[in-house]
Formats: structure tokens, sequence, C-alpha cells
């Protein structure tokens, strides 16, 4: 049970968001129109892809093994008769994974169309990643090649007044990153919508609408550590129980003939079909479930998987999707 409150309390900061489907436009109308929204939606994925990706995971495990390895786990250093070197060079490699991630998004920042805000704020979000990162490299060789005995922890009372610094901004500077991002997608994603209507494409309209319905739904479930809402946020998630389950009832009446026609995996919109049903009954037994019930974090827990494996489903098919 505490492994599951421990993997709910980690989806708070995991949701992850949908990719949004390349149409196939009309080379033949408005030309000039279609190759800019082509061009906004491929750049809008690519931020997708790189909010969906773990960069700051990335740095929060390095904090961990920072905290566990380096200081006594109330904010003092610690003096240390050896260090780990395999597992210090495994907390390497990982962070190294950052640059490539990095050199990615800094291409895609400069490319057509500009997002206007969103791409000064990402190029932000980008500078402190580096900066964490070179500190956390800094601190890596500073201990792997035994400075620490030879200096008497002299530079390490620095470097730990550095990370504490930097650590704070970078945490600062993700929140204003999530909720720019969190203003992007939805804004996207109601110019989807309006274009699936448009082009009939109700097989990937449906999806769309039930995840926009389960991701509002999950924002409000997982906004606090306690599952402790006020009466309107009760009515709020009633009232989305309630959408979810219409909307899924149109998901079940998509026909395959739809489905095909749209050029979606069969198979796959099937198994978004399954894990969206999983969640709308999901969804009424959380509602139904006491505050203090235990039961509640394994329902919390199903949720969060289900609604992650719709989402990875989703983007999965959308990536395989031929155009």
């Amino acid at each position: 049970m505490e492994k599951k409150k421990v993997q709910y309390a980690i989806f708070v900061f995991s949701i992850i968001a949908i990719f949004l489907a390349i149409l196939g436009y009309s080379v033949r109308r408005k030309l000039l129109e279609e190759k800019q929204i082509k061009a906004e939606i491929e750049k809008y994925n690519k931020y997708v892809a790189f909010y969906n990706k773990e960069s700051f995971a990335i740095l929060g495990d390095f904090r961990s093994y920072y905290v566990d390895t380096f200081t006594d786990g109330k904010g003092k250093l610690k003096k240390l008769k050896r260090v780990d070197l395999l597992k210090l060079n495994t907390v390497r490699q990982r962070l190294n994974l950052l640059d490539e991630v990095i050199s990615k998004m800094e291409t895609t920042i400069s490319e057509k169309p500009e997002f206007k805000n969103t791409d000064n704020y990402v190029a932000e979000y980008l500078e402190i990643i580096k900066e964490e990162k070179r500190l956390d490299t800094e601190i890596l060789n500073y201990y792997e090649s035994g400075m620490y005995k030879e200096d008497n922890y002299g530079s390490a009372i620095f470097l730990h007044s550095k990370f504490l610094n930097v650590s704070k901004k970078s945490n600062e500077k993700y929140g204003i990153y999530v909720e720019v991002m969190k203003t992007l997608i939805k804004s996207q994603k109601e110019k989807e919508i309006e274009r699936l209507r448009k082009k009939s494409r109700k097989a990937a309209m449906h999806m769309v609408l039930f995840i926009n319905d389960t991701e509002e739904f999950s924002q409000i479930l997982f906004s606090r550590k306690q599952v402790d809402f006020t009466k309107m946020e009760v009515l709020k998630l009633k009232d989305l129980v309630s959408e979810m389950k219409k909307k899924y009832k149109n998901l079940e009446m998509v026909s395959d003939r739809q489905i095909k026609k749209e050029k979606y995996s069969l198979e796959s919109y099937n198994k978004i079909r399954s894990y969206s049903k999983e969640i709308v009954n999901l969804s009424e037994k959380i509602i139904e479930s006491k505050k203090d019930d235990e039961d509640i974090y394994v329902l919390l827990y199903e949720f969060s998987e289900n609604y992650k494996k719709i989402i990875i489903e989703y983007n999965k098919m959308l990536e395989s999707k031929k155009q």
C-alpha cells in the first residue's frame, strides 16, 4: 500500500500531454495556410515530446543521489570514507542524456512559426537545465577525483551552497515552464478539435475529447497530496465523470470503417477504448469512495496507470500513422 501511495504522489508531477495529428490537408487549396498549420503542429509536437520526457526527473534523481550520498539528510555535508565510483558514473551517464535533448530543443525553439512567450520561457528553462547540469558535473568531478580529501571539504562547502541555490532557481523556472506549457497545450488542443470537426475526423475527435475530460479530472484529482476536496471540487469531479461517460460512448460508436479511413491502427484504437472504459469505471469508484478509505490509493494508482497508457498509446499511434 505504501508503494501505491508513493506512486500516486509521483503521478502529480508526471502528467503527460498528447501529440496532435497532422491532418492530410489538400495541397490544392489554401496551400500557404496549410503549410503553416502543419509547421505549427510539428513544432508543437516537438515541444510536447520534450514536455513528456524525463528531463526534470533526471535532475531530480541527481538531487536525491546528492542528498543521500553527500549530506546527512538534514542539509549538512557529511564526511565520507569512500565514494562508490560505479554508482557515481551511473549518475553521470544519466545526466549526460540531457545533452542531446537540450541540443534538439534549442533547434526547435528557432523553428517557425514563433510561439510568442512560449519560445522564450522554454529557452529560459533550457538555460537553467544547462546551469544545473554543469554544477552537477562539477560536483561529480570533485568527489570522483578525491579532492574532498585534499582540501578537507573546503570546496565541498562552496559547491553545496551553489547546489541549494541552483536547485531552488531550477524549481522556480520549472514551475513557470509547466504553467506556460499548460496554456500552450490547451490552446493547441482547442484548435485541433475545431480542425477535426471541420474535417469530419470522428475517430480522432472523440479520442481527443475523451482525453481532455480525463486530463481535467486528473488535474483536480491529483492537485493535492491528501484526498480532501472541497464541495465545489466534488461537484466538478462528478460533472466530469458524467462527461467522460458520454465521451466514452461516442468512442465506442466509432465504426471500424471510420477508424481505418482515418488511417489509425484498429488494434491501438481498441486498446484506447479498453483503457478508457477502465478509466470511467475507476472514476466512478473514486467519487464513491470515502477520503479516509485506504483502498482509494489503489484506485488512484490504477487510474493514473490507465491514463498514462491512453496517452502513450495515442502518441504512439500518431507517430506510426501514415500521413
